[in-house]
């Protein structure tokens, strides 16, 4: 490590998080499964945990109904979803256990409904083909086109910065012995250091010293991960999901989640309609360029080296087999920048009420794709050795996965790491 840094407070662990987001917290809760007395230092550069994806997602906790059976999302969005729900319970959090609809609106999405329902039957998961008669009597507004629909009893829904405020108490309570958190915490620097067969991490206050880093940091993890000499095939494409919420309670007239049935290998659920714990009404997300990882609003905080790298990300796809797909979610996606075309959008499947809807704070998704075969990832992915565990392509249903997913991520760090306590 530099000179400059060498006079820093040192700080040593067991085990470094970088990234206080749902993936990260959960994995420290999951050391002290395996590692009753280590000590985990997990360091984020905001003010307070889980401001960006894990904050900015719809609080869905989904089934696990579309993903291939062999995933690790299939596997842990199971398992996933009874922790969570269970998480919400035992801690007295916002929770509807709502339940949701799948629906078509149009013929060929209505064949693709049976192909949905045959993997969500593989996956193990709890979900019935429901007459749109029947199905009406649960969800009044339900729209769209075939006779039937598919039910996910299971499906629920919670506040995703309140779960995560609560995980960043219950570690601090629990294991606040062993486990500090440290907020406003930017790296400045890391490396390995082979000298001190450790992991150096620099910040303006600190010099934290590790023996294992765990990189959990979303939109930043693949670039942290590229300075380990990781994931060289892969590239990142930043994706914003835009989402409207209503201005007022419409519990009364609206009961239950309504989604679409999803563009085929887009990796995009589609705009559906989401009930909060609180009555009110989400729409979205939609599903369009960002042109940085923390691209919010406009052209915020966008730098030129990541506008043009962006533009021939996006450029590059157009020019390979998945030049197909891009396009046309490009001309389904784009025109949902209107507030009008996203009402629209829904309203072909659930007929959402006419009140005023405002724009919601938008998340972007780290979606991540092979530079080789420029195809997007469909699964998460786990990038490690002895010294470091790279957890990349966290998008949805990360946050449904993350218990579970901590877990395995635990396990498969215990297996080339071993700590002497």
């Amino acid at each position: 490590m530099y000179k400059r840094y060498s006079q820093l407070k040192k700080l040593n662990s067991d085990f470094l998080i970088l990234g206080a987001g749902i993936i990260g917290l959960n994995v420290a809760k999951a050391i002290y499964r395996t590692y009753p007395k280590a000590i985990v230092r997990i360091i984020e550069k905001e003010h307070s945990p889980g401001l960006h994806a894990s904050g900015r997602n719809s609080g869905v906790i989904h089934a696990g109904i579309y993903y291939s059976t062999d995933s690790m999302k299939a596997k842990f969005c199971r398992e996933g979803n009874r922790a969570m729900t269970q998480y919400c319970k035992d801690n007295h959090l916002d929770f509807n256990n709502c339940g949701k609809f799948i629906v078509a609106s149009n013929e060929r999405e209505y064949q693709e409904l049976y192909s949905i329902y045959k993997q969500g039957i593989e996956n193990g998961i709890d979900i019935q083909l429901m007459s749109r008669t029947e199905a009406m009597k649960r969800e009044p507004l339900l729209r769209g086109y075939g006779e039937e629909v598919i039910w996910s009893p299971s499906t629920s829904v919670a506040n995703p910065r309140q779960v995560i405020k609560c995980l960043s108490n219950e570690i601090r309570e629990k294991y606040g012995k062993y486990c500090s958190q440290f907020y406003n915490t930017e790296i400045l620097k890391l490396e390995k250091s082979n000298q001190k067969d450790c992991i150096e991490v620099a910040s303006k206050d600190f010099l934290f010293e590790s023996k294992y880093l765990i990189n959990c940091t979303g939109q930043q993890a693949l670039g942290i991960s590229k300075k380990f000499l990781f994931s060289n095939f892969y590239n990142m494409l930043p994706v914003k999901g835009n989402y409207l919420i209503s201005d007022m309670n419409c519990s009364d007239y609206v009961k239950t989640l309504v989604y679409p049935v999803p563009m085929k290998d887009a990796h995009f659920l589609g705009v559906h309609s989401t009930i909060t714990p609180t009555g009110h009404i989400k729409v979205g997300p939609s599903a369009t360029p960002a042109f940085g990882i923390e691209n919010y609003n406009k052209l915020e905080k966008v730098k030129p080296n990541d506008l043009f790298g962006t533009i021939g990300k996006y450029a590059s796809l157009l020019f390979s087999s998945q030049a197909g797909m891009v396009t046309s979610l490009a001309f389904q996606e784009l025109p949902k920048l209107s507030k009008n075309k996203m009402l629209e959008s829904v309203r072909k499947i659930h007929d959402v009420p006419p009140c005023n809807y405002s724009w919601y704070p938008p998340g972007i998704r780290s979606q991540l794709y092979d530079v080789r075969t420029k195809k997007f990832l469909s699964d998460f992915r786990l990038e490690y050795d002895g010294f470091s565990m790279h957890v990349l392509n966290t998008v949805s249903p990360g946050w449904t996965c993350s218990s579970p997913f901590a877990d395995h991520i635990v396990s498969k760090i215990s297996k080339v790491f071993r700590l002497d306590n």
